[in-house]
């Protein structure tokens, strides 16, 4: 799951389970300062472990195409790309729903 501070709070009641490994994949730099720190000490208090994964956030479409087929999703839902309707080319099941519409999988 990604994690948002939101989730953690509300959803999870703070907690997170067992042996909960968390791929961080921002700057390092970001764990040294004050919310970095405060992210640490929680994950340390729930007994999670860390790996750092940064990602730059750009994908090459090879690369993109190994991912989607390594996880063999049911459904496939393209966010945060100006070119959604390629994923067609990726995956049969491509689903494209609006900005506000709910969609329940």
């Amino acid at each position: 799951m990604i994690y948002r501070e939101r989730v953690f709070r509300d959803d999870m009641c703070g907690k997170l389970p067992a042996g909960t490994l968390v791929l961080y994949s921002y700057w390092a730099g970001y764990l040294k300062q004050e919310r970095g720190l405060e992210f640490r000490k929680r994950l340390e208090e729930a007994g999670a472990t860390m790996e750092l994964a940064h990602a730059s956030g750009h994908i090459h479409p090879e690369d993109l195409a190994d991912f989607v087929r390594a996880i063999n999703p049911k459904i496939l839902i393209p966010v945060h790309t100006f070119h959604p309707k390629q994923f067609k080319t990726l995956w049969p099941e491509v689903r494209f729903p609006n900005d506000g519409e709910c969609f329940c999988l």
